[in-house]
């Protein structure tokens, strides 16, 4: 239970939160003020990923990206999908998250990730357990202020108010009138990417990351390229080297047959 918003204007783009807790059964709530961890804001590399729903959840995610040091740039949707389809794997077996669920209702198998907002220079993404993932062009939340926040940003988006404004005016919002969600507001903000070429029909001037996947077989392709290079260039060094070492043996064999023919001579 929670609101976290996400804004884009002009050339920022800001995230906010709220800092209350409510435990699952709904029977009580912990703020800011009692709780050190209140934090709901996540920083992976040049992104910010802001999670609604199991602390469990959030500390695995606080844990995979401690040890993560080659965190992707996840500058688009898909870039997002093949990211969350490369650690599926690891939030199994080390960090032994329960996929199965109920079967029937259950498309694919799910990461336990209930919703997540992921903001970084390319823009804001929505994310979920069944690794779909929607991109937003001006702003969105997520949590049960969800409702909330999407009215009041909406309300001052084309206002003369700074996306980091508007994100928190979002919360605020949501603060107010969910009783999940409580002061004090975080918020956080970077700076925009220019815009790339799909969107602007101008020369893309931003390039994207590979997949961690597509890096990887990337990685793997240009060591082969680099080991068939090294080859081909020792080739012709070796075939020089050989016809060196066959023309000297030759060499010596008709110096040797000279000599002989020689003494023969002085018998």
């Amino acid at each position: 239970m929670t609101v976290i918003t996400a804004v884009q204007k002009g050339n920022e783009i800001s995230i906010a939160c709220d800092t209350q807790t409510t435990s699952s059964d709904l029977r009580y709530k912990v703020t800011a003020a009692y709780r050190a961890n209140s934090n709901k804001l996540l920083t992976y590399g040049d992104n910010i990923l802001g999670h609604s729903g199991s602390n469990a959840i959030k500390q695995i995610l606080e844990a995979l990206f401690r040890e993560d040091s080659d965190a992707p740039a996840l500058a688009s949707r898909d870039e997002i999908f093949q990211w969350l389809l490369a650690i599926q794997p690891e939030l199994k077996e080390t960090y032994l998250i329960k996929p199965s669920g109920d079967s029937k209702n259950q498309p694919v198998e799910s990461n336990q990730v209930s919703i997540a907002l992921v903001v970084n220079p390319h823009g804001i993404f929505s994310l979920n357990g069944y690794r779909e993932v929607n991109e937003f062009l001006k702003f969105w939340a997520i949590g049960s202020g969800q409702h909330f926040a999407l009215g009041a940003m909406q309300a001052v988006y084309d206002l003369d108010f700074s996306a980091a404004q508007i994100a928190e005016a979002g919360v605020l919002a949501a603060t107010e009138f969910c009783p999940y969600s409580a002061k004090p507001v975080q918020v956080k903000t970077i700076q925009r990417a220019q815009i790339s070429e799909e969107r602007s029909g101008s020369k893309a001037v931003a390039k994207k990351a590979a997949s961690p996947q597509k890096t990887a077989a990337k990685k793997v392709t240009a060591k082969k390229a680099t080991a068939k290079k090294a080859a081909s260039q020792a080739t012709p060094a070796k075939k020089a080297t050989a016809k060196k070492a066959a023309a000297k043996k030759t060499t010596t064999k008709k110096t040797a047959a000279k000599q002989t023919i020689r003494k023969g001579a002085i018998r």
